[in-house]
């Protein structure tokens, strides 16, 4: 049976949901906004889902500026055009990943970000 362990991982302030754990709608990432999180094996984080608990306040947008950038984050079927706007802006790109239609950020290595 799936783990329904969560735990909160306080490098990225927002929880993440254990992998394998029952599926939750309405963790609260952020202030205002509400989703479910899962850091993948290969570090990725997923995030299947979010959404606002007051459409148009921009705690949403704050949310993404935050996610870290030290590794690849990943949204899974993003069926909101208004989501896929905000991701785009943000260095977000359409791929196939794992055989899934995804909006995905990968990490750069510092001489691809000009850092070396």
């Amino acid at each position: 049976a799936p783990s329904k362990e969560r735990r909160a991982v306080s490098d990225l302030g927002f929880p993440l949901t254990a992998n394998g754990s029952d599926l939750s709608l309405d963790e609260r990432l952020c202030e205002g906004v509400l989703g479910y999180a899962v850091q993948a094996d290969d570090g990725a984080i997923w995030i299947p889902t979010i959404t606002a608990e007051k459409e148009g306040d921009g705690r949403v947008d704050a949310f993404l500026d935050r996610l870290p950038r030290d590794r690849a984050v990943v949204f899974p079927t993003v069926m909101s055009t208004r989501l896929r706007g905000m991701l785009q802006r943000r260095g977000f790109e359409h791929a196939i990943r794992e055989e899934c239609d995804v909006w995905q950020r990968l990490v750069l290595s510092p001489a691809d970000a000009g850092e070396g």
